[in-house]
């Protein structure tokens, strides 16, 4: 996904571009993973407000509340520009808390810049198996994987878009922004269907 986006970066690589200071900021580079960690106030309320509606969709997909909360750290954790270590809750299953812990820790070996980019270990899924004891996991890993990327996905463009808003300023930029915002969308719509098929796009073995 991160190669749709049009960063002013990648823009000011063409010729009569603007500038690849970010806008917002007014002091680096905006590349990819400067629109996530941009230090402007306006990027941490849409931190905020992205995070919240990602937790939204990790619940209805039936992601269990430990997944819900290591995603948000890590995400949270890149947002920030930093590693987090995992903050164990106050809970007495010790064998769920231990097995989250270590698909966190092997998540951030792939880097929460991957997460961001919907590349995730293939260990959640063996987590969300251990935390769900329901019957049928076979069915319902390839609806909850699919799921759990296209929520990360989500996020992900609903953070492009909101600094889209707060870029652009001409209506002409404004209908642009809009157009790539469909063909992204539509990209996410894409993948997530070939997802159905194959649970193995976007999953990555990692050993620590």
């Amino acid at each position: 996904m991160h190669k749709c986006l049009p960063t002013r970066s990648v823009l000011s690589s063409r010729d009569d571009s603007p500038s690849p200071i970010c806008v917002r900021c007014e002091k680096q580079q905006e590349t990819f993973i400067h629109v996530f960690q941009c230090k402007c106030q306006q990027n941490k309320a849409n931190h905020r407000q992205c995070i919240a509606k990602l937790r939204q969709n990790l619940r209805r997909a039936l992601t269990h509340p430990l997944i819900v909360n290591a995603v948000d750290m890590l995400l949270t954790g890149f947002h920030m520009g930093r590693k987090s270590p995992y903050a164990r809750p106050p809970l007495r299953d010790a064998t769920k808390i231990r097995a989250v812990e270590q698909v966190y820790r092997q998540q951030q070996c792939l880097g929460a810049e991957a997460l961001a980019r919907g590349f995730i270990s293939r260990n959640w899924m063996v987590v969300q198996n251990l935390c769900d004891q329901t019957q049928d996991k076979e069915h319902k890993n390839v609806g909850w994987i699919r799921k759990f990327i296209k929520s990360i996905w989500v996020y992900s463009y609903e953070m492009w878009g909101l600094r889209c808003k707060q870029t652009y300023a001409s209506s002409k930029e404004n209908e642009e922004n809009l157009n790539r915002q469909e063909l992204l969308l539509l990209e996410i719509e894409n993948n997530s269907r070939v997802l159905i098929i194959s649970t193995r796009c976007a999953l990555l073995d990692v050993k620590i």
